[in-house]
């Protein structure tokens, strides 16, 4: 994490990572095109998106400017109550903590509409899945008295996805105490004009994809009754709704310009890292001694010169923990060169440590993944 200490009881945390809140059927999947168009598909992790990216692992999305995907706001905000504890038991105060090294990205949809739109979905490209919890697919009518998942998984949907209750003015209260920007569909070429003057890699095209086919509409039977129903189960989203088409004139914005040029400054630096590939030499466990030989490849056209960064190797026992780690600093390296590492660690007892390799700046930020350090893993063996 990369932050700055100002004075004892307080911290400014620097907006490290976009988080966008990939509501269902309010147009996540067009954003996700201009996340990857922009960012780069290696640099955006997207849960769900591709078969290898069904579980948030760490190292992932520690290497990822944006994530996204169908998780609310508590999924994320839970990766804060253990830097809080850190926090307090380090001698400041709760009041002073500031969470702030997200910023969150969402869309609203009207909730009625929303609702028609996914249970379109739903019959359409996910039965197999949808029909254990008696969804029928020729009446949606039939499936709100009749599953009581989907009713569940409908009601006030998105003001969960943006507060984790089912609370306009809980949702209101969460968008305005932490870093937001929220658009409706309606106005969602704002948001697309909003991130183009703020993000400076942001690409200036959008194509809409994964929309339902044209006139699904007619061919789901909505009558002023089933309106009304729905209307109950959605009553705090339209709430929620009202207030960013209406209020907020499409455009919801609680991020400031400075965070946004920290952001930028944080992208543009990491996008001049060389291409760098760690191989391991040799790797022994003998003694209760363990030894490694690594090597670090510059495959890029310039040299690479860091600032006080290391070559790190942690081990890891079979629950995951990380027990030990040793660093070794970088000095530069040529163009399509290559430079020896040694590592040594003393009193490994355990046969199941697992270990990895890794560059880690003195701000404890570790540069992982297949387009700038390559993560090797390997089991012991005596």
């Amino acid at each position: 994490m990369i932050r700055s200490r100002q004075s004892q009881g307080s911290e400014c945390f620097q907006m490290e990572k976009l988080i966008f809140l990939h509501i269902e059927k309010a147009a996540g999947t067009s954003q996700r095109a201009l996340f990857y168009q922009s960012f780069g598909k290696e640099n955006v992790y997207w849960y769900g998106a591709d078969p290898n990216r069904k579980k948030f692992r760490k190292d992932d999305v520690d290497k990822s400017f944006v994530i996204g995907g169908h998780k609310k706001f508590n999924f994320y905000s839970r990766s804060c109550e253990s830097r809080l504890l850190r926090w307090l038991t380090s001698g400041y105060k709760e009041s002073d903590f500031k969470p702030d090294t997200f910023g969150y990205i969402a869309v609203v949809r009207d909730p009625v509409e929303r609702v028609i739109s996914f249970f379109n979905y739903c019959r359409t490209q996910e039965y197999e899945n949808w029909s254990r919890h008696k969804l029928d697919p020729n009446s949606l009518g039939k499936t709100l008295h009749k599953s009581r998942t989907f009713r569940r998984v409908i009601r006030n949907a998105q003001c969960r996805y943006l507060s984790g209750a089912e609370s306009f003015e809980k949702a209101k209260e969460n968008i305005s105490k932490n870093k937001f920007v929220v658009a409706s569909l309606e106005h969602i070429e704002l948001l697309n004009d909003y991130l183009i003057r703020n993000i400076e890699c942001v690409d200036r095209t959008l194509n809409k994809n994964n929309a339902g086919k044209s006139g699904y509409k007619e061919e789901i039977d909505i009558d002023d009754e089933l309106k009304e129903e729905i209307t109950e189960l959605v009553s705090e989203d339209i709430k929620l709704y009202d207030f960013i088409n209406n209020e907020c004139y499409g455009l919801f914005d609680n991020i400031s310009q400075n965070d946004w040029n920290l952001f930028n400054s944080t992208v543009m630096d990491a996008a001049t890292v060389p291409k760098l590939r760690i191989s391991i030499k040799t790797l022994r466990l003998h003694n209760d001694v363990l030894s490694a030989q690594v090597e670090l490849h510059n495959e890029s056209a310039n040299e690479y010169s860091p600032d006080n960064c290391y070559i790190g190797l942690r081990l890891f026992d079979a629950e995951g923990n990380c027990c030990l780690e040793r660093r070794n600093l970088i000095e530069p390296i040529r163009s399509q060169s290559r430079k020896t590492f040694l590592f040594r660690a003393e009193g490994v007892h355990h046969e199941d440590f697992k270990a990895r390799f890794d560059i880690v700046d003195v701000n404890n930020k570790r540069w992982l993944g297949e387009d700038t350090v390559s993560i090797s893993e390997f089991e012991f063996s005596r």
